[in-house]
């Protein structure tokens, strides 16, 4: 039997159809980014809060092991735990880009456990965070 007329084979899809996709993955992708860029500040930030907990935890206990005194120092991009004396450096950590630290002191972690009380800031482009380190050599942030 011959077929009379033109097949025609569904092969692909149109301009206009993929032109419409590209548009409206454009437009999921013009809504998503920016909420996605905040969140990306966010976990820098803290990330970087949860770092210092850690080795505010990790100078507590040094202190104590070692019988000494330690000092956190901060600058505005980095902290730095030292043995005061021969200014021994124990660890230093670098901020994460775009996050800052700020501390109204440096505090000491004595050999007993106890600590100089310290008010620690840390601010990123779209957040901030504060950790407040207690006299008893433990740390809360809010």
């Amino acid at each position: 039997m011959k077929r009379t007329g033109r097949i025609r084979a569904n092969a692909g899809f149109t301009l206009t159809e993929t032109m419409i996709i590209v548009v409206i993955i454009g437009v999921i992708a013009g809504l998503t980014i920016p909420s996605f860029m905040n969140y990306l500040q966010r976990q820098k930030v803290e990330g970087a809060r949860n770092s210092l907990m850690a080795d505010i935890a990790y100078a507590r206990s040094l202190a104590i092991a070692r019988r000494t005194t330690l000092r956190m120092v901060f600058t505005d991009d980095a902290y730095t735990i030292i043995e005061p004396g021969p200014d021994t450096v124990m660890r230093t950590k670098a901020a994460p880009a775009g996050v800052i630290f700020a501390a109204d002191v440096n505090p000491n972690f004595y050999a007993h456990g106890l600590a100089d009380a310290a008010n620690i800031a840390l601010t990123g482009a779209r957040s901030s965070s504060a950790i407040t380190l207690l006299p008893n050599g433990t740390a809360t942030h809010d």
